[in-house]
């Protein structure tokens, strides 16, 4: 088995493991509090990646450090935005068609903090984007509902959190970047369940009992620490273009699911909609390898 297709075989994967981490996230959500779910679980999934890489961590620079718990801190709003429109979604499905809308937001993220020029040929996916997170909010009127709006910026902020990474984060290690956001991630996520809990006027506690240390525990390790793990390793085995059109699959892997498994009903225009968001951002991986082929015979 060649290199690349064995990488190709790792992704598919990674996508349904991240399909199934929806399912387990939102059977979380009915035992744990969303700020202590995020925050638990990315503390324990970075802290055990960080003993197996800490070779590697003891080695980065103040200028490494600094960036990546930057743009850990992109993470985690954009981790603690998602869990609010998962907690709010009824359809794990949906939830995950208008979170994989991070994929067409790049440029538009681009455009934003570096003032990058969107190209005009991306104009075509990002008007299929909108369709069909039209359809999918669709129904006697079109009417976002709070968990769209969190997810839309959640979307957002990964496509921030993308393009930062993207542009400093080139020489450092990627086992031992996930390690610091995950961790950074893990004490946001902690420090707003205690802000959150406190303005609420709640008791602090952590004893939810056993079932829901299972889920967090599953989370942590399954669905965050082998997940990343499998992709860094996979994709050094395979090209970027292989990669993104590959990751594609996560958000019709959860709706599936979500229909198969959790017997959740979506209707003729949302199921449109999923259809429309997902040949976007298919296009726009088109269009991002034929410029990349025309980068490489330049």
């Amino acid at each position: 088995m060649s290199s690349r297709l064995k990488g190709d075989g790792i992704l598919i994967l990674v996508t349904l493991i991240a399909a199934v981490g929806w399912l387990f996230s939102k059977a979380a959500l009915e035992y744990v509090p969303a700020f202590w779910f995020i925050g638990l679980r990315s503390l324990i999934a970075g802290l055990l990646l960080g003993m197996i890489v800490y070779r590697s961590l003891i080695k980065l620079s103040r200028p490494q450090w600094i960036i990546s718990v930057k743009t850990g801190l992109l993470f985690a709003v954009a981790l603690l935005l998602w869990v609010q429109g998962l907690l709010h979604s009824d359809r794990v499905g949906e939830a995950s068609f208008i979170m994989s809308l991070a994929v067409i937001m790049i440029p538009v993220a681009g455009r934003i903090v570096y003032g990058d020029r969107i190209s005009r040929q991306l104009l075509l996916p990002l008007a299929m984007a909108v369709s069909g997170l039209g359809l999918l909010t669709l129904g006697e009127e079109i009417q976002l509902e709070i968990s769209h709006l969190y997810l839309l910026a959640a979307a957002l902020m990964f496509a921030l959190q993308f393009v930062m990474t993207s542009r400093h984060v080139a020489n450092i290690p990627p086992m031992a970047l996930t390690a610091i956001q995950l961790t950074t991630v893990g004490i946001i996520g902690c420090t707003a369940a205690v802000i959150a809990a406190l303005y609420r006027q709640e008791t602090l506690t952590l004893n939810w009992g056993q079932e829901a240390w299972g889920w967090i525990i599953v989370c942590s390790l399954f669905t965050s620490l082998v997940r990343f793990a499998l992709q860094i390793y996979a994709m050094k085995l395979t090209t970027a273009t292989n990669a993104g059109m590959i990751l594609v699959l996560e958000p019709v892997w959860t709706t599936l699911m979500g229909v198969f498994i959790l017997n959740e009903v979506m209707l003729i225009n949302q199921w449109m909609g999923c259809g429309l968001i997902l040949a976007s951002i298919v296009v726009f991986q088109l269009i991002r390898m034929r410029k990349w082929s025309q980068a490489a015979r330049a």
